[in-house]
């Protein structure tokens, strides 16, 4: 996020086989510098590519991807003078690149074909007299699914079965949420086979989970961490294949975690690390470990991460906060056998970094210059 911003990182994975070839052919060549300092950006990884959406000051809506083993992104513009409230989600559904952005007054949802050039827009919702805050993305392998809260406390998601063009609203909970609607302290989404599964900050600084089963419109509420002081950012969930896992921080930077083995309903919590910059950290599951990313009090950016069946948290530096400042705004995915990670840095550009597991090696690109 920006130096005084949070933002969350949003989870999905799936595979992507076609798209990059006729695309790269069509639309050649780096990235240009954006007309404004870039803010926000979220990434994920389609089986073969990285996927980046990303917004700068100016309400800018971008996209751009790199095939794997490329060096080059391909920059996209979906949409200009958007006004866009906080950070992009972005997901990949197997066929088709999806973000969602919020304007204040409205959600909306975009796409793309795999293997074309043309973004589509659907508004998901139009708020009345109030504002929604940053929105979630996942993809259940049937549907597109959204959360989002707005300035009337109210968690709302919204989900579109393929193909279908329509947006079906459900009322998850109200009264409690959306104190900071217009930061980036959006909810975080998820699937897990079975369940849609949602985590978010309340208004008294807690981490709560909430989540429903597939076929039913019933919404579970457990509370995970009270936050009534220090209280709780914005928080990320994500799914090993067996436990449902969260990550959040305080505002005296203690980074927490918690995790619940499916069909248990017991959190486990741990601390992470006691220096983070009160934000929202960003949370992956390799196949093999739970990663996490996110800035240090000294602007440094820092990733953790705990292979399955271990308790030891081990910690590398992705970056120093040295030169253009201190790199902000991350986001993470898992992708194949590495772990990608973008952030923006204190003069607004995009920067990426890719690992392969186990090496301890980060490698840094510019994804574009802002």
């Amino acid at each position: 996020m920006r130096a005084n911003a949070r933002r969350g990182a949003r989870w999905l994975a799936g595979g992507w086989a076609v798209a990059v070839a006729l695309a790269a052919a069509l639309m050649a060549g780096p990235a240009q510098a954006a007309p404004a300092p870039f803010t926000y950006s979220s990434v994920a990884w389609t089986g073969t590519t990285a996927i980046v959406a990303g917004t700068d000051s100016a309400g800018d809506l971008y996209y751009w991807y790199e095939p794997d083993g490329g060096s080059t992104f391909t920059e996209q513009l979906v949409a200009n003078g958007q006004h866009i409230t906080g950070a992009p989600a972005i997901g990949w559904t197997g066929s088709t690149v999806i973000i969602a952005v919020s304007q204040g007054s409205q959600l909306d949802y975009w796409y793309q074909f795999a293997g074309t050039r043309s973004w589509h827009k659907q508004q998901v919702a139009a708020a009345k007299g109030t504002s929604y805050g940053p929105p979630a993305i996942g993809w259940t392998g049937k549907s597109v699914i959204i959360a989002a809260a707005d300035s009337t406390h109210t968690l709302d998601y919204w989900y579109e079965s393929a193909d279908t063009g329509s947006w079906h609203e459900q009322l998850v909970l109200a009264g409690v949420y959306g104190v900071d609607y217009n930061t980036a302290f959006g909810p975080s989404i998820g699937w897990t086979g079975t369940t849609v599964i949602i985590s978010s900050t309340d208004n008294f600084g807690g981490v709560d989970y909430l989540y429903q089963y597939a076929g039913t419109r019933h919404w579970h509420f457990q509370l995970v961490a009270a936050g009534i002081y220090p209280p709780f950012g914005g928080t990320a969930i994500g799914w090993t294949g067996r436990s449902v896992v969260i990550t959040a921080s305080d505002q005296y930077g203690h980074l927490g975690y918690w995790y619940q083995p499916a069909g248990t309903g017991t959190w486990h919590g741990q601390l992470v690390a006691k220096d983070v910059y009160e934000n929202v950290p960003a949370i992956a599951w390799t196949g093999s470990s739970v990663v996490i990313t996110a800035v240090s009090v000294r602007g440094n950016l820092e990733y953790w991460w705990q292979a399955a069946g271990t308790r030891p948290w081990n910690k590398e530096q992705v970056a120093h906060a040295l030169g253009a400042g201190q790199e902000v705004n991350p986001s993470i995915a898992a992708a194949g056998d590495a772990v990608i990670i973008t952030a923006v840095d204190g003069s607004g550009n995009l920067d990426y970094w890719s690992q392969q597991y186990g090496t301890g090696s980060w490698n840094k690109q510019q994804v574009a210059a802002g």
